[in-house]
């Protein structure tokens, strides 16, 4: 489960999240100074840490992604994206992205979660962008694997949308799905590779 930095405090503190106690909880711990909120391997634990020991052993203090840091930041250069881009490389993967960034079923997180009407073409081409396993291949394709695989999205019912075009009416499939905001790739946990 992925959780924001928002989140996180309100868990620590055994508190309701809502804005409110967001900012009562978050002063308590700039009160406190020099701490940060991490996770150690799973994010609702969240545990109070030191700065300098977050920054001396970042790979056993994990920080949150703040919600706020996710909706007030500008766009990110090409630069930045490609550093900080997900990349699957292996088909285990990219099952465990799938199913984490498209789920069917409201997950009750809405500071990483958007409820959205998604095509299985936009699936395909949002994953397309984290890995070359697709690169050659198309929709159809795409679909296929997806039904074989029995990725979650496609427990989502699908239904008929019009969309105007500049001749006609043409009639799209979509899924009503909860949608991980792009911020939040970074922290699906995947698999290891196999060596």
């Amino acid at each position: 489960m992925i959780i924001c930095r928002e989140q996180a405090i309100c868990i620590f503190y055994c508190k309701e999240f809502t804005e409110e106690n967001v900012a009562i909880c978050s002063k308590k711990i700039e009160d406190i100074g020099d701490v940060d909120i991490c996770y150690l391997v799973d994010p609702t634990d969240p545990v109070l840490v030191l700065d300098i020991r977050v920054n001396t052993l970042p790979f056993k203090f994990h920080r949150y992604i703040s919600n706020q840091e996710e909706s007030n930041s500008n766009i990110p250069s090409q630069e930045t994206q490609e550093k900080e881009r997900v990349q699957l490389n292996s088909l285990a993967q990219v099952v465990q992205f799938i199913n984490e960034v498209f789920v069917p079923f409201n997950p009750h997180n809405h500071a990483v979660y958007t409820p959205k009407q998604i095509s299985t073409k936009d699936v395909f081409r949002i994953v397309s962008g984290y890995t070359d396993y697709f690169d050659n291949k198309n929709i159809q394709s795409f679909t296929t694997w997806s039904s074989k695989k029995k990725l979650h999205f496609f427990k989502a019912e699908e239904m008929r949308k019009k969309q105007k075009t500049e001749n006609d009416v043409a009639t799209k499939r979509v899924r009503m799905l909860y949608v991980m905001k792009e911020g939040f790739f970074g922290n699906v946990k995947l698999p290891a590779l196999q060596k």
